[in-house]
């Protein structure tokens, strides 16, 4: 899991072609949402895996793709989406939620099972 507050400060894209592929990178800079919401969302998703996968940094983020399949968004979000990541040993399903009050989101499980009960919980949270 990853959290980020995005503050209204502005997401550091001197960092991206290091981070996000070619396409991941194109994806955001079209998000209607702006590079802001979509740069820090694409990032907590990055983490969330490199963190569930369990090897850190050493696995690189430029290395592997996540593109959302968007969802429909509760009054109190400006996006939710979810998503799976393809690994060479694994799989990780995910979940992510840019909140209005700032905060992004996302989660990786590897079993779709959990993403989704993990999804419903924080929906009784928030």
């Amino acid at each position: 899991m990853d959290i980020e507050f995005t503050g209204g400060r502005p997401f550091p894209q001197e960092i991206m072609s290091s981070v996000f592929s070619e396409r991941e990178c194109r994806w955001m800079y079209q998000d209607p949402l702006g590079i802001q919401i979509a740069g820090f969302a694409h990032w907590t998703r990055k983490e969330a895996v490199i963190k569930a996968d369990g090897r850190g940094l050493s696995l690189e983020p430029a290395t592997f793709e996540l593109m959302p399949e968007p969802l429909q968004p509760k009054p109190t979000e400006w996006r939710r989406d979810r998503w799976q990541c393809m690994l060479a040993q694994s799989a990780y399903f995910g979940a992510t939620a840019a909140l209005c009050s700032g905060w992004v989101y996302s989660v990786a499980c590897a079993e779709e099972a959990d993403r989704d009960a993990f999804v419903q919980a924080f929906d009784l949270l928030c």
